[in-house]
């Protein structure tokens, strides 16, 4: 499934995740919700982020590379 969003207010995004690994209120609550409040100022950080949230681990040296 593809879930696009917007990093802070104008750097657009998509999240791709498998469907029945997770559900999509657990990828919006835990993945796009803390992302959505963040700044372009805050990309350097978004790698820690990433590692905290556990749905994302595994996607985020993929997600990050895009940037």
């Amino acid at each position: 499934m593809f879930r696009p969003f917007f990093i802070g207010k104008t750097s657009k995004a998509y999240l791709v995740f498998i469907s029945g690994l997770c559900t999509a209120q657990d990828v919006d609550q835990q993945v796009l919700m803390p992302l959505m409040h963040v700044t372009e100022s805050d990309f350097p950080d978004l790698g820690r982020m990433a590692e905290q949230v556990p749905i994302w681990r595994d996607l985020s040296t993929t997600l990050l590379s895009k940037k």
